[in-house]
C-alpha cells in the first residue's frame, strides 16, 4: 500500500473516472435526457466523439432537442437543478476520504481536469470535494500541453485513471510518482505503471 504521508507533497488529481464515477453518472445523464443508455452512447459518439469535439451535457441536450428523430423535450434549467442536487452521489466512495486525509496531513492538492471547460466547471462547482483543493485548473487541451511551469514542487504525485495522460505528464515531472487508478482508460497507452485502486491512498 502507498504511504506518502511523511512530508508535504503536491498531489495532482484528475477528476473523471478517478474521483468521479462517470460510468454511473452517464446512466443518470441519460435518464435526465429522457433517452435509453444506448441512445445516449450513440449520440455521444455521433454528436461529439466522431466530430472531435469535447463533451458537454447541456449541448448534448440541445442537440437532441434539435434532432427530429429523437423527439426529446430537454429543459436546461431543470437539468441543471437535477444534476446539482445529486452529483456528489457519483463520487467514488473513497474519494472524499482520501482527499480529506491527504489535506489533514498537510499535503497540497491540485485538481487538473480536461474537457469542455464550462461542463467541467459546472461539475466541480457542484461537488463537495472542491473545498479540499488548493488549486483547480481546467484545460480543453491535452494535459501534456498544459503549462506546468508555475509548479515548483520537487515532490509530485500524479493520481489519474488515464494512462496516456500519466505518460504525458510524467515528461514534465520525470521524478513524479504515478498512481494510475484502475479504470476504462488505464490501458489506453503503453506504460509500465501498476494500476491500483484509489483507496490505496487512504
Amino acid at each position: 500500500m502507498f504511504n506518502f504521508l511523511f512530508y508535504s507533497m503536491l498531489y495532482i488529481f484528475d477528476l473523471d473516472y478517478t474521483l468521479l464515477d462517470c460510468v454511473k453518472l452517464k446512466s443518470y445523464l441519460a435518464e435526465i435526457l429522457g433517452v435509453k443508455e444506448e441512445i445516449y452512447n450513440d449520440t455521444y459518439k455521433s454528436y461529439f466523439t466522431d466530430k472531435g469535439e469535447l463533451y458537454s451535457f447541456f449541448k448534448h441536450g440541445d442537440l437532441l432537442n434539435a434532432d427530429a428523430k429523437m423527439k426529446t423535450d430537454f429543459i436546461v434549467s431543470a437539468a441543471r437543478e437535477k444534476i446539482k442536487s445529486r452529483l456528489d452521489k457519483y463520487l467514488f466512495p473513497e474519494a472524499e476520504i482520501v482527499l480529506k486525509k491527504l489535506k489533514s496531513n498537510g499535503h497540497k492538492l491540485l485538481l487538473l481536469t480536461y474537457g469542455d471547460i464550462k461542463w467541467q466547471k459546472y461539475k466541480v462547482e457542484n461537488l463537495g470535494i472542491k473545498k479540499y483543493f488548493d488549486n483547480i485548473a481546467y484545460t480543453d487541451q491535452k494535459k501534456g500541453k498544459f503549462d506546468f511551469r508555475h509548479i515548483k514542487e520537487d515532490d509530485v504525485i500524479i493520481v489519474n485513471d488515464n494512462a496516456r495522460e500519466c505518460v504525458e505528464m510524467s515528461k514534465h515531472f520525470p521524478n513524479a510518482r504515478i498512481l494510475l487508478v484502475e479504470g476504462p482508460y488505464s490501458n489506453n497507452a503503453e506504460h509500465d505503471f501498476e494500476a491500483r485502486a484509489l483507496e490505496e491512498l487512504r
